[in-house]
């Protein structure tokens, strides 16, 4: 079992794990928050710290891609509606009383956006966590990352997890319940909807897949009686 504990974290260090996903046990809370500095210039490397255990994965192409299609699609929702967003990509929330941390692939708040106006940083002591989160599954993980996400408070996350895509509530028992649909944005909205769009996303390109995503919404409100 590999030790941990709070002492200078140097590049020979990192070179020896990150190499290139691995997880380490017993790692005190000051060590996971001196890994995060010095790895936070590599934007390829995602850190999940759960109670003493830390996973450090790389992220694949693969990954990047649909996180970031996925992204450009609630880009879309959110201009097409008029809905105010504040974005906080991957952010790093922690708190230090749980022993918990991650980096979401993507996060937005929406019902808290007006009062996250103008921050340049987050603290879960004062902040709310972000209203709902994107999480992309494309590898197997050593730590689970939902329950980590239902102790911060994160309402709601949308999940990919090989073409199967859901919407996750937190629910008052304090766990995730999958639903097809989600009310972020459009009432009983079947996120289902949106893999045919990042089929178009990876097999062609993102100005295609937002063109054609935009004009099937404009019909979508059309036909429900929505459109401004």
């Amino acid at each position: 079992m590999s030790t941990l504990a709070a002492e200078p974290v140097t590049h020979s260090m990192l070179r020896s794990i990150v190499n290139p996903n691995v997880v380490l046990h017993d790692v005190d809370w000051h060590a996971y928050e001196a890994i995060g500095v010095a790895l936070r210039d590599r934007p390829n490397l995602q850190i999940t710290y759960d109670q003493g255990t830390l996973e450090i994965m790389t992220l694949s192409y693969q990954h990047e891609r649909i996180k970031s299609l996925l992204a450009r699609l609630i880009i879309e929702l959110s201009n097409e509606l008029e809905i105010r967003t504040v974005a906080g990509g991957s952010t790093t929330y922690k708190k230090e009383a749980m022993a918990k941390g991650l980096e979401p692939d993507e996060c937005y708040y929406i019902e808290n956006a007006d009062r996250m106006r103008g921050r340049i940083s987050i603290d879960l002591e004062r902040d709310p966590p972000p209203d709902f989160v994107i999480e992309v599954d494309v590898a197997n993980r050593s730590i689970r990352r939902l329950p980590i996400y239902a102790k911060l408070g994160v309402p709601e996350l949308w999940r990919w997890d090989n073409w199967n895509f859901r919407s996750m509530i937190l629910s008052d028992g304090g766990e995730y319940v999958e639903y097809p649909t989600s009310s972020l944005f459009l009432p009983n909205f079947d996120l289902s909807e949106l893999l045919p769009f990042i089929k178009i996303g990876l097999d062609e390109d993102d100005f295609t897949m937002g063109r054609q995503f935009r004009a099937w919404l404009k019909q979508y409100l059309a036909d429900r009686g929505l459109a401004s």
